[in-house]
């Protein structure tokens, strides 16, 4: 082999050489000693609402996936925490808290992040409940201070609400419940709630309310009665009528006339208490 053969297999085998170097010396994106230090990159969580979907992602960064999210905290009554850092669920009640979330890597590092999580009321009148609410398919009495409903003789459930049956004379149209007792404070409100089933007539009235009567409007007993707020309701539509109590009142009876003569077009759906005694996470839905 003459001279210049074998300086070329020496300078092939010298390019050889520095190939394989300058590769060692290349960082690898997994190498370790490059790594981001473990983070949870997310920086705050939205606020949610009772009775609503409620779904956030956690994210984290840095360390060695895969990733397990944890918590040792109680989470907001309906919502879980998964693995993957979800926090998924529909919230049953109001809720706010600091908790602390962990993140653990492929190699056991941990870091801890705080998270203030709120779920507040739905959209509605807060301090608010039913009290009843009439229903075809079976009415209800939600609130334990009362445990009867009852109604004129030409009164009676009809689709979603309550209302004459029989005939149409204004004042053979009350419904309404008794039981233990009950107690409201001035500044507390009567909500009636409405509805208007025609499909052509608007109705405009001034319904009646009593604390004493447990029958029918009459000239006799109108000074037991009480007029709610005036409203006007167009074909299908709801709407509501308040009655704001003047000054303490006790009573173990509530009873609501309708006071117009509407030939089961209007439906009396539901009878709502707002009283200061209540919690704000007591909320009755706008309809």
């Amino acid at each position: 082999m003459n001279l210049l053969n074998r300086l070329l297999i020496l300078m092939c085998l010298l390019c050889i050489s520095c190939n394989g170097e300058l590769s060692e010396e290349v960082s690898s994106p997994n190498d370790s000693s490059k790594e981001l230090p473990l983070s949870i990159s997310t920086t705050s969580i939205a606020q949610g609402k009772v009775g609503e979907n409620f779904e956030v992602a956690l994210t984290s960064q840095g360390g060695v996936q895969p990733y397990t999210f944890s918590t040792q905290d109680s989470l907001p009554p309906g919502v879980t925490l998964s693995s993957q850092g979800v926090l998924s669920g529909t919230p049953d009640s109001v809720f706010s808290a600091t908790i602390t979330f962990v993140v653990t890597d492929s190699e056991n590092a941990t870091v801890a992040r705080d998270f203030l999580i709120t779920i507040s009321p739905p959209d509605g009148i807060e301090r608010c409940a039913v009290i009843v609410d009439f229903d075809s398919a079976g009415s209800t009495l939600p609130d334990s201070r009362f445990d009867t409903i009852f109604s004129d003789v030409y009164t009676d459930v009809y689709q979603d609400g309550i209302t004459t049956v029989i005939g149409s004379h204004e004042n053979y149209n009350h419904a309404g419940v008794s039981g233990a007792g009950f107690s409201l404070y001035s500044g507390d409100k009567i909500r009636l709630i409405w509805k208007n089933v025609s499909s052509v007539n608007s109705h405009t009235f001034s319904p009646r309310i009593s604390f004493i009567e447990t029958g029918r409007f009459t000239t006799s007993n109108s000074a037991n009665w009480l007029l709610s707020s005036s409203l006007t309701l167009n074909p299908g539509e709801t709407g509501v009528s308040e009655y704001t109590i003047p000054s303490y009142t006790t009573s173990n009876t509530f009873n609501v006339n309708q006071n117009i003569n509407q030939g089961k077009q209007l439906l009396l759906d539901r009878i709502e208490f707002v009283e200061s005694a209540r919690g704000t996470n007591e909320v009755c839905v706008i309809d």
